[in-house]
């Protein structure tokens, strides 16, 4: 399909087998943002998956339904103890066990 290759050797050696990224396909309405916020715990995080995604997407503002984006391996695994920090945060978790509480 490109020009000047004849062949492409699909057999590598790797020392370890990284996480494997997460595929995504762009709905309508979709914006990077929303999809970091939804894979990475983060909005802002929009870039690490826009640069997962170059040179297919030269603007991160700039997706359309049906494209098939790649999540980072590092995005699409939250940070459990963010969410637990988020968690206590709207009161939906508590250290029963560490100290005395109302609630317990």
């Amino acid at each position: 399909n490109v020009e000047g290759v004849e062949k492409v050797d699909e057999d590598l050696d790797v020392e370890a087998t990284a996480n494997a990224a997460k595929m995504y396909t762009v709905k309508s309405g979709d914006t990077l943002s929303a999809i970091a916020k939804n894979f990475c715990g983060d909005a802002n995080r929009y870039n690490e998956i826009f640069e997962a995604n170059r040179p297919m997407l030269s603007d991160p503002n700039m997706i359309y339904p049906g494209q098939v984006l790649r999540i980072p391996s590092a995005c699409s695994q939250l940070n459990i103890f963010d969410e637990m920090a988020s968690g206590l945060a709207r009161g939906h978790l508590s250290f029963c066990g560490l100290a005395s509480s109302p609630n317990c």
